[in-house]
C-alpha cells in the first residue's frame, strides 16, 4: 500500500502548442477584385480630389495602374476648374 510513496512524482503535461491565428475574414471586396490579384496593364482607376489653391476651387484628377502601383503612383493626373467627362477622359 505504501508503494506509491517509493515511486516518482508524474511529470507535468506539456503545455499545448500555441493555436495559429486566425485567417483574416474573407469579405466581399476580396477574390477577383483584390488588388493583388491584378497584373499590371490590365486595370485602370481614377479619382477625384478637390483642391483649393490661393481661393480658387479646382479638380485633381488621378489615373493609376491598379497592377502597378507599386512602382507607379499615378500614370497621369490633370487639374481643372470644373471636373467633367471630358476631362476624366483625356486624363485616362
Amino acid at each position: 500500500m505504501r508503494s506509491w510513496q517509493d515511486r516518482p512524482a508524474k511529470p507535468a503535461a506539456p503545455p499545448s502548442p500555441p493555436k495559429p491565428p486566425r485567417p483574416p475574414r474573407n469579405d466581399r471586396n476580396t477574390g477577383r477584385f483584390a488588388l493583388e490579384a491584378t497584373a499590371p496593364d490590365t486595370q485602370l482607376s481614377g479619382d477625384t480630389t478637390d483642391l483649393c489653391v490661393l481661393g480658387v476651387g479646382l479638380k485633381l484628377v488621378g489615373v493609376q495602374d491598379i497592377g502597378d502601383r507599386e512602382r507607379c503612383l499615378f500614370d497621369a493626373f490633370a487639374i481643372d476648374q470644373r471636373e467633367s467627362q471630358d476631362l476624366i477622359r483625356r486624363t485616362a
